[in-house]
């Protein structure tokens, strides 16, 4: 290989929990574990996003009031092969041991039109088709059916960082979500010392004092939202409980637009930093 990626060709690529890559298509490394994709692959394209709506008496029509996205599915076709029986068995179990229900791995994509996007599944079910006995001939198609937690599709995240080197206590982050319709959440590193004030989207958030020696995790999510420091010795605390009563974290970033946090630090010094980053999100694989 050249280290080039091939021109107008889709990859698919399956990463185990534990990084074991299995290349399903595209050349020249498609095959090369013994494993093939199949035609016609199912759930590639789209996540399924339900309409929510409500209705009142004698109301013509009703309300849209929002979406509602489950988990996703992914049905491939597989053709494994190998050069005895024994081989074949043993790789069979192999691929069946790799793909796992209780860690997830990752299905990655790529094409030259979309670049690389990746969703993280677990096996649901992994079937022979077996017309008739695969001994003979050291081959066999499979039916793998992929469960989606998260339908949406991720790229390479979005990230600004801003360090306090002039020590003027003020900056800013800048953090694009891309083109997708969907409002991300962003996450953000903080590096003491220094009192740390955030504002952006419609938020404004003071976070805890942090030691020199001090890192805090700030994750928005409104599902899990969590503010973690961690000391240069492992030791962690939750900062939640010491934050002004009554804080909220309310508004995701908005879609399609370049986000502005501004970022102020009380007590810092030039080693005072923020970081921010912001996943892409995308309605399909491919």
């Amino acid at each position: 290989m050249t280290g080039l990626l091939p021109l107008d060709q889709t990859l698919v690529w399956y990463m185990s929990p534990d990084g074991r890559i299995v290349h399903l298509s595209g050349e020249p490394l498609a095959g090369s574990d013994g494993v093939w994709l199949g035609p016609d692959p199912d759930g590639l394209g789209s996540a399924e996003v339900e309409s929510l709506f409500e209705a009142a008496a004698r109301q013509s029509g009703e309300t849209w009031i929002g979406t509602k996205m489950g988990h996703g599915t992914i049905d491939l076709q597989l053709y494994v092969e190998a050069e005895s029986a024994d081989a074949f068995r043993r790789r069979w179990l192999w691929l069946s041991n790799l793909i796992e229900r209780r860690r997830p791995g990752w299905l990655l994509a790529y094409t030259s039109a979309t670049g690389w996007r990746w969703l993280a599944v677990r096996k649901e079910s992994f079937k022979p088709a077996l017309g008739r006995d695969p001994g003979p001939r050291n081959w066999a198609t499979f039916d793998l059916l992929l469960i989606v937690e998260s339908p949406l599709a991720r790229e390479a995240d979005d990230t600004d960082e801003w360090i306090n080197a002039a020590g003027s206590g003020r900056g800013d982050l800048y953090l694009y979500p891309g083109d997708s319709e969907w409002p991300p959440w962003p996450q953000f590193v903080l590096r003491g010392p220094g009192r740390f004030r955030l504002r952006w989207a419609g938020n404004d958030v003071e976070f805890p004092m942090l030691r020199a020696d001090e890192w805090a995790l700030v994750n928005t999510d409104e599902a899990r939202p969590t503010i973690r420091a961690r000391d240069i010795n492992g030791v962690d605390r939750n900062l939640w409980p010491e934050m002004k009563p009554g804080t909220k974290i309310e508004h995701p970033l908005r879609p399609r637009e370049v986000s502005r946090v501004d970022v102020k630090v009380t007590g810092g010094s030039s080693q005072s930093s923020a970081w921010g980053t912001v996943a892409v999100q995308r309605e399909g694989l491919v």
